[in-house]
């Protein structure tokens, strides 16, 4: 499920994902770094794309949200 920031989707890709029994995974919270304030620094591209191959289970149903827009 995407979106750009701001528009809802993690909100309800939280919801679907509870109501299908599947992970959830949050694009934003792999795109980018823990900063203050939030959302100021980008995660380098193969840590992301790391930590979203790690995320996503191979043999679970699962729903992403967010923007990955840029990841490259």
């Amino acid at each position: 499920m995407l979106g750009a920031a701001g528009s809802g989707t993690s909100t309800l890709g939280a919801a679907l994902a509870a109501a299908l029994g599947a992970a959830h995974v949050e694009a934003d919270a792999l795109l980018f770094l823990p900063s203050d304030p939030p959302y100021a620094a980008l995660r380098p591209v193969a840590d992301r794309t790391a930590l979203l191959e790690a995320a996503l289970p191979a043999t679970q149903p699962w729903v992403l949200s967010g923007c990955i827009a840029g990841w490259e």
